[in-house]
């Protein structure tokens, strides 16, 4: 009966030794232990694959992202990535046959004449480019994801074809010209904002964008302008406010200056002309009142009837 009661005080002190350890050495009692117990949490975790800038060379046997050897990495372009299209890369007309909606970062070009079709795409950091003269065209429609997304066009032009969705806006800057060229409207709701260069309207419906329109960042600096190519760019709801340096141009759109009046809180010159008012905002066709805080608005050329739709004075008492 002794030894029975030795083996018993024995497995009372285990007992009582497990119970006093901490849970993670009751877990893993021993160094072989705790490295498996680590080895289990590391497998358990989802893989992560950092994000890649991955260059376009266009070597592939077709101008589909879908092939490796169009790629610098050798693989196609994946969630996160940073794409970039280089000067004088084969293949500058190729299309995105990748599925679903591929997720960028950003977008670069350093080259021109690119022409890109295809799937959708949602950026979420910015659209860059840099080649210093003529011109590269996105035909993909693009949600803008995340955040304000940043429009770099330095020279030439940068041309969106497909339409620009999204619950963010646009910040445009550099010194030359993006242009909105989708056949319907572009449905993103975010601010957009022009602080430097051009950006031209050309979209087939009636709204370019669905929120405000800011033109300038009120520096007075980067000549900032948005010119309408075509009548009914900008929505009867849209907000446009003008600042000092910025100019909008309506650039001979007859619908765009039929009807009616424009008031300023400065002296704006339209058409050779200078009209002051005392107080009060603009108002320009049939959109939102217009703020100017220093900005100009340009119409070019012979203007039919100005002074009776456009510039009719108002004084506040």
């Amino acid at each position: 009966m002794q030894p029975q009661r030795h083996i018993a005080s024995i497995n009372s002190r285990s007992a009582n030794s497990l119970q006093a350890m901490p849970r993670r050495n009751r877990a893993c009692p021993s160094r072989l232990g705790t490295a498996a117990c680590w080895l289990a949490v590391l497998l358990a975790l989802p893989a992560f694959c950092p994000a890649a800038t991955n260059s376009w060379i266009g070597l592939g046997a077709s101008g589909n992202w879908s092939d490796g050897s169009n790629w610098g990495t050798t693989a196609p372009p994946g969630t996160g990535d940073t794409i970039v299209f280089p000067a004088g890369a084969a293949r500058p007309v190729n299309t995105n046959n990748l599925s679903g909606t591929l997720i960028l970062s950003q977008m670069q070009f350093r080259g021109s004449n690119y022409v890109l079709y295809g799937n959708a795409l949602s950026v979420t950091n910015s659209i860059v480019a840099t080649n210093l003269s003529g011109a590269n065209a996105i035909n993909n429609a693009i949600t803008l994801a995340t955040a304000d997304v940043t429009m770099l066009v330095s020279a030439g032009t940068l041309a969106l074809n497909g339409q620009l969705s999204g619950s963010v806006g646009v910040t445009k800057t550099g010194a030359g010209t993006l242009l909105y060229q989708y056949g319907l409207n572009n449905t993103y709701s975010g601010s957009t904002r022009v602080n430097a260069g051009t950006l031209q309207l050309n979209v087939l419906g009636t709204s370019s964008f669905g929120g405000p329109l800011i033109i300038g960042d009120g520096s007075g600096t980067g000549s900032p302008i948005v010119q309408a190519l075509i009548g009914s760019v900008i929505s009867d709801s849209a907000s446009v406010t003008v600042n000092r340096g910025g100019i909008l141009d309506l650039n001979r759109q007859p619908d765009a200056q039929r009807r009616h009046r424009h008031e300023s809180r400065h002296g704006d010159t339209f058409a050779g002309r200078q009209f002051l008012t005392d107080r009060g905002h603009g108002r320009l066709g049939h959109i939102r009142p217009v703020q100017h805080r220093g900005g100009r608005l340009r119409l070019v050329g012979h203007q039919p009837g100005l002074d009776q739709h456009l510039c009719q004075r108002r004084r506040h008492g």
